[in-house]
């Protein structure tokens, strides 16, 4: 939990690559009910708790589930609300027979692995931190710069389709703007002052 854009959400999916675990993101900014916790069938847009559909999609037991921005979450309870939806989910012996109201019937959510990731965690509710092992993400600071640019150009290589072996790392100069230009230690920003290197990199390769 830390600044915004820092790199907590890739980090959770980063996280599910290694591990080769399935990781399924629900968007706390968005929530403004218990939804997460599923909703009666009775309803027509009855559907099971979000980590019963992940345990579906993953087909394993042990999924990671991120809640990304927990902290922007309604917190009007008219409708139940997020953070009191996950609260008998952490607790082990409540998870072990969770009562799904779309199931109709006691699920086991006791594997399943839950990340959260806030800008301000203060603003959460004392049972919910009480709950939770909080990390802290320091900023990208100048002489962090090297390493984490090439783990960025290995990303984007991956997302193109291609061995990141074979794409050649910022050089020296390269390094150097990409060190002026990051202001804020934000990983948001400096994945796109490589991504601009890059692109001016291959647009003088193709002039040459």
């Amino acid at each position: 939990m830390e600044r915004p854009g820092c790199g907590k959400s890739r980090l959770v999916r980063r996280l599910g690559d290694i591990l080769g675990i399935h990781v399924g993101r629900y968007d706390g900014s968005g929530s403004s009910d218990n939804a997460f916790g599923g909703t009666p069938r009775r309803w027509s847009t009855g559907e099971p708790s979000y980590p019963v559909s992940v345990i579906k999609a993953a087909e394993i037991a042990n999924p990671i589930v991120l809640i990304d921005e927990v902290d922007k979450c309604g917190t009007g309870t008219s409708n139940g609300s997020l953070t009191r939806a996950l609260l008998p989910m952490l607790e082990s012996e409540t998870a072990q027979r969770y009562p799904d109201p779309y199931i109709q019937s006691a699920v086991n959510l006791s594997h399943v692995s839950f990340i959260m990731t806030a800008n301000d965690d203060t603003v959460l509710p004392h049972a919910l931190r009480d709950r939770l092992r909080i990390l802290r993400m320091p900023r990208i600071e100048i002489e962090h710069v090297p390493a984490v640019a090439a783990g960025i150009v290995m990303d984007l290589a991956a997302e193109r389709g291609l061995d990141g072996r074979w794409v050649k790392p910022l050089d020296g100069d390269e390094i150097e703007i990409a060190q002026r230009l990051l202001a804020d230690g934000s990983a948001r920003r400096l994945r796109a002052i490589v991504e601009r290197l890059l692109a001016v990199r291959e647009s003088g390769a193709m002039r040459h």
